[in-house]
Parts: structure tokens; C-alpha cells; sequence
């Protein structure tokens, strides 16, 4: 009897479906965490605005800070569920001076970090988000901020908090130094020795000074050293620093050794 040939899947090809749909799902599972948790994030900074905007009204009408968020949903100013935030942590308010302070509690710094990015001058503090509300009327006027044009110069010093300030052109000191013309190394080497030329802000370019330190007569003879002279020969990418020395009675010649050490000194003209 003649059988008929199955037709179907292999295991094989079953278990490398399976594989696929478990990664393509655990894909997806991901980016809709992803998505909830900005939504959570957002929420929270939501609510914290409207908190503190509820502050700011319930302070125009009775001319105080209310002490907690439950006085302002008592009030009316707040609803309830604007009271906490999206993780159900309450939304805090304590009155500093004349100031109050609004703040909570997100699950993880990157979250708390991520609140304070959205609101008005919030700072963090492990996973507490924590902003300042001050007086209508009392807020830091336009002329006391720092203008990113330079038309208004800094009435403090600034902290970068650790960054960093890139793709400035130049940096000028009160003493009137140029950062960009600032030294850019200063060593002791004995003469001939390379010496690579700095990499300079656009419009500067590389220079050196070339000072004595050691300088006699190589040969140890008993002749006179008369005068003498300190120099860098110029090359594309460096320069050579160089003492030449005027022995009597045989004239001008290279220092050399020990007795042709120089400072070297290069920077961005």
C-alpha cells in the first residue's frame, strides 16, 4: 500500500517561530513601558503645576500660603486626584519664609530628574522632586536674568554644575588675557629637541619663546664665550629650539648637550 507523503511544520521551524514571537513581544512590552512611563512622568509634572498654580490663587485670596494641598481641594482650588501623583505619592506643600515649597516623590531618580525637567525651577534630591513658588509680584525680574545674547553681564558667579562649556571661540579674563593666547606649555629640554605645535582656536596661530637655561662652551676649552643667542627653527607641525654660541677666536657654532638646555614656552598667538 502506497502511503501518502505528511505535510506540516518541522519542530524546528516551530521552536524558531516561537523564538521570534518571544523577542518581537518582549520588544513591544518594552516600548509600551517606555510609553507609560513618560506618560506617568508626565502626569506628575502636570499635577505638580497645577498644585502650584492653585498655590499662587489660594495666596492672591487670602493672602497666605495654604499649608497642604488638602486646604486647596477643601477650598475648591484643587481636585482631589491632583493631589498626588501619577505614582499616588502626595504632592507636599511647606511654606519656607516667604516662599513655598512644592515637592514629591517619583520611584526612581531618573523619573524625579525627568519632573524637574519640566517644571519652573524644581531641583532633585534623590527621587524628590522639590520646586519654589514665590511671592506674585516678587519673581526674579527680566533685567536680574542672564541674557543669551550678552547684553546683560552676570551680577554672580555662574555654577555648571560639573558640564561643561564647549565651542566657545574664546574666553577673555578681567585682566584683559585672551584664554585662546593663554600659555600652552612650558617645559625645560636640551636643544634640538622637537617640540609639536599646539592646536589653536580658529584666527590664533602657533608660536614659541625659546629662553636660555644652560650655555657654555661643549668643548671645555679654555676659550672666551662672548655672547650668544636662543632661536627655533620652523617646520610645519613643530618646531626645533636651538642656542647658538660665539667662542673666541673661532666664532658662532651650536650649543649642544648639557650646555644647550632652553625653557620653551608655546601657545596661540
Amino acid at each position: 500500500m502506497k502511503l501518502r507523503k505528511q505535510q506540516g511544520f518541522s519542530l524546528p521551524g516551530v521552536m524558531v517561530a516561537v523564538a521570534l514571537a518571544s523577542i518581537m513581544s518582549l520588544s513591544w512590552i518594552q516600548h509600551i513601558k517606555r510609553d507609560m512611563d513618560q506618560g506617568m512622568i508626565s502626569l506628575s509634572a502636570k499635577r505638580m503645576q497645577l498644585v502650584y498654580e492653585s498655590a499662587i490663587t489660594y495666596r492672591g485670596d487670602l493672602n497666605a500660603w495654604p499649608g497642604n494641598t488638602a486646604v486647596l481641594t477643601i477650598g475648591n482650588y484643587l481636585p482631589a486626584a491632583a493631589a498626588l501623583n501619577a505614582w499616588d505619592q502626595p504632592i507636599q506643600l511647606t511654606p519656607q519664609g516667604n516662599n513655598l515649597l512644592i515637592s514629591t516623590v517619583a520611584p526612581t531618580i531618573n523619573d524625579a530628574n525627568q519632573i524637574a525637567g519640566k517644571m519652573p525651577a524644581a531641583t532633585v534630591t534623590g527621587t524628590t522632586v522639590t520646586d519654589t513658588i514665590v511671592p506674585p509680584g516678587q519673581e526674579a525680574s527680566n533685567a536680574a536674568l542672564y541674557a543669551l545674547d550678552g547684553s546683560r553681564a552676570l551680577t554672580g558667579n555662574m555654577d555648571v554644575n560639573g558640564n561643561e562649556i564647549q565651542n566657545a571661540a574664546d574666553v577673555s579674563l578681567g585682566t584683559g588675557q585672551s584664554l585662546a593666547t593663554a600659555l600652552m606649555s612650558s617645559s625645560i629640554m636640551q636643544t634640538g629637541t622637537n617640540v609639536v605645535k599646539p592646536d589653536c582656536p580658529t584666527g590664533t596661530t602657533p608660536d614659541i619663546t625659546v629662553k636660555p637655561v644652560t650655555v657654555c662652551d661643549p668643548i671645555g676649552a679654555a676659550n672666551t664665550l662672548s655672547a650668544f643667542h636662543t632661536y627655533a627653527d620652523n617646520y610645519t607641525t613643530y618646531w626645533r629650539p636651538r642656542i647658538q654660541i660665539y667662542i673666541n677666536p673661532t666664532g658662532w657654532k651650536q650649543a649642544t648637550g648639557t650646555c644647550g638646555q632652553v625653557e620653551v614656552t608655546t601657545f596661540c598667538r
